[in-house]
Order: structure tokens, then C-alpha cells, then sequence
């Protein structure tokens, strides 16, 4: 039990380890920001730092369902600091009308030159033919995201992204005020509202970072027909009832940490016994030739199953992480991966035995 109990702390550490970002790639939460600022105005950049680079997954109840693209670009050439909150989150839908190829150099991510250690610059807008810097609303893609998915499978990466340029897309995040960018936007500059060069921001408000993208052109275009002018040429018409939503977890967002955790565990634990199934058949073996098991052997079997069968009941769960429920046959998958594990201990226990006196 003792053996157990530490494998079992061992293993809730690597876990919870693996899901720590706060440094990643050698940079904090805080970023790096200059110390040549005053203390207050360094104090307002980390935090604003700290808001750029969370990289846990909005729960149900942080959504606030009543911000969407329209609102977001509504009220044009006024204030708006306070129009949101930036401890909720939201799902918008719009066209990509720009993705960055490059990040740029910024204090959030230690003002890497990496591409894939810098920010994603998207611009989302209502229709395709929106120009950039125009009626857009900017998202991000952050490195800890941007790495969080690599590890299901899933590529955020530029290069991937802008495949995605002129589509809609289905975007979910965190909401973000950038006051960086008052002195450009529109809402606080209204005699620069529209295409105005050297002034980017339609408004503050960005989703940033992004936790969910989904490509729903196709489900877009079912809402449209095409119909035949009188000159004989299709145009497209557009619904004016916008496309269904689906549920906001879609297969890219992977499990939340939490919940990653209790998978791993999960698996852990399941593929334990698992492996003792096969000291179990060991002992059996050893029972029906009619000699005596060495114990010191047995506890020593005892010991590798739980090594053996939690590391193989581990290594399935990591590779079932984008499942949506834990039913019998995931523990089933578990139990198959820790009995699979190795066939050693079985015949470990069987030829070593001593003949009782």
C-alpha cells in the first residue's frame, strides 16, 4: 500500500507538472518587461502581460453568451473600456480577413523572434471583403495555446492559420481590453473610424487568447442558396438568420486540466491492476505445480506491477485525451494496456519457487 500511495504522488506530480506553463520557454506569466518604466506603469504591463498569457480553458460559466461580433463592433467612435469584462469569455463567428505570417517582438512572450514562440495577429470581420485594420475585431493565438494543442494533435501553428484566411470561423477565448492601443482605435479617435492608416483598432476589445477555433464555412454556405439572376449568372444570397450554433467543445479543445488529470490517473490506477492480473496467473502457475512461490520474488513482482502497469495505464491515457466521456470501454482500454504491459512478471513468479520442506 505504502508502494502504491507513492506512485500514485509521483505520478499526480508529473501530471500536474506537465500542465504547468507559467514559464514557458524561459518566460513567465509577466512577460519581460522593461525596468526603465516606473513601478506603476511596469505593475500595468505585467498585468496585462498575465491576461495575454492564461492558458487554462473557459469553463461553461465564464462565457458570457451575449457577446458576439455584432456587439463587439457596435457603438462606433465611442468609449468602450467598460463595455466587457475581461475575466469572461465569449464565442464569435466572422470572417478571417487577415492572419500574420510572423508575430512580432513584445514584451507578453519575452520578446522572442521565434514564430512559434509569438503571437498570431488575426483580424475577424462580418464579410470576407472587409479590408484589414478596417471593422475587425483582432484575436490571438498565444505560444502556450498554440503549444497545448500541438500536444492533442491539433496545429496552430501561422502557416496553418492562414490556410484559413477569407473562411469563417467559429473563435471562443478570453476577453481582452489592450489599452496599448486607445491612441489607434476608433472608438477613441471617431474622426479616424474606417481605413484609416494609423489607426488598426476598430476597438480595444480583442479575444485574446484563443482556447477554440473551428472552420464553419460549409455550415455557413448551407444557410445560402444560390439563384439565378436575369442576366443568367448565380449570385449568392444570404440567409439573414445566422448559422446554428453547435456545442462550444468541439474535438479542438482539449480536456481541461482537471480533467486531463483524472484521465491520467485514471489510467494510472486501472492499468495497475491490470499488471497484477498477471501476478495473480504468476501465483496460480506457481500453485498448480504444487510448490511454494518465493515471497521475496512475489513482493518484488508486486512492486514492478505497479511500476509497469501504471507507466502503460499512463501512456494510453495520454493518447485518449480527446475523448468526450470515461466509459467501460476506456477503462476497458486501460486494463488491456496494463495487462499488456509485459508478460515478465508472470513467469518471473512461476520459475522462481522453492520447494517447501
Amino acid at each position: 500500500m505504502r508502494v502504491r500511495l507513492v506512485l500514485l504522488l509521483v505520478l499526480l506530480t508529473y501530471c500536474v507538472a506537465a500542465q504547468n506553463l507559467d514559464i514557458y520557454n524561459g518566460c513567465p506569466m509577466e512577460g519581460e518587461v522593461s525596468q526603465n518604466n516606473s513601478p506603476a506603469r511596469i505593475q500595468q504591463l505585467e498585468a496585462l502581460n498575465r491576461l495575454k498569457n492564461r492558458y487554462t480553458f473557459p469553463t461553461a460559466a465564464d462565457y458570457n453568451n451575449s457577446v458576439t461580433l455584432e456587439a463587439m463592433l457596435a457603438n462606433e467612435g465611442k468609449p468602450d473600456r467598460n463595455k466587457f469584462n475581461v475575466n469572461q469569455a465569449a464565442t464569435i463567428e466572422g470572417f478571417i480577413v487577415y492572419a500574420a505570417k510572423k508575430g512580432s517582438k513584445e514584451t507578453c512572450n519575452c520578446k522572442s523572434t521565434s514564430t512559434y514562440f509569438t503571437d498570431q495577429h488575426i483580424e475577424i470581420a462580418l464579410t470576407p471583403d472587409e479590408p484589414k485594420d478596417g471593422k475587425t475585431i483582432t484575436v490571438e493565438i498565444t505560444p502556450r495555446l498554440r503549444e497545448l494543442m500541438r500536444q492533442q494533435g491539433i496545429d496552430w501553428t501561422h502557416g496553418e492559420i492562414q490556410n484559413y484566411v477569407g473562411k469563417k470561423v467559429r473563435i471562443s477565448g478570453w476577453l481582452f481590453y489592450d489599452t496599448e492601443h486607445e491612441k489607434d482605435a476608433c472608438s477613441y479617435n471617431p474622426e479616424k473610424c474606417g481605413d484609416v492608416p494609423g489607426y488598426n483598432r476598430h476597438t480595444c476589445w480583442e479575444i485574446h487568447p484563443v482556447t477554440g477555433f473551428e472552420d464553419i464555412t460549409e455550415e455557413y454556405l448551407h444557410t445560402n442558396a444560390r439563384v439565378n439572376t436575369d442576366a443568367g449568372e448565380e449570385r449568392l444570397v444570404f440567409s439573414s438568420s445566422p448559422p446554428p450554433v453547435i456545442a462550444r467543445t468541439s474535438i479542438a479543445k482539449p480536456l481541461q486540466p482537471m480533467e486531463y488529470l483524472i484521465l491520467i490517473m485514471l489510467g494510472g490506477i486501472v492499468g495497475t491492476v491490470g499488471q497484477l492480473l498477471r501476478v495473480i496467473i504468476g501465483l496460480k502457475k506457481a500453485a498448480d505445480s504444487g510448490e511454494a512461490p518465493d515471497y521475496k520474488r512475489t513482493t518484488l513482482s508486486l512492486v514492478l506491477a505497479f511500476a509497469v502497469g501504471g507507466v502503460a495505464g499512463v501512456l494510453a491515457a495520454i493518447n485518449m485525451t480527446d475523448l468526450e466521456t470515461i466509459d467501460k470501454s476506456t477503462l476497458l482500454a486501460f486494463l488491456t494496456a496494463g495487462y499488456a504491459g509485459t508478460d515478465f512478471i508472470e513467469g518471473f513468479i512461476s520459475k522462481h519457487k522453492v520447494t517447501p520442506s
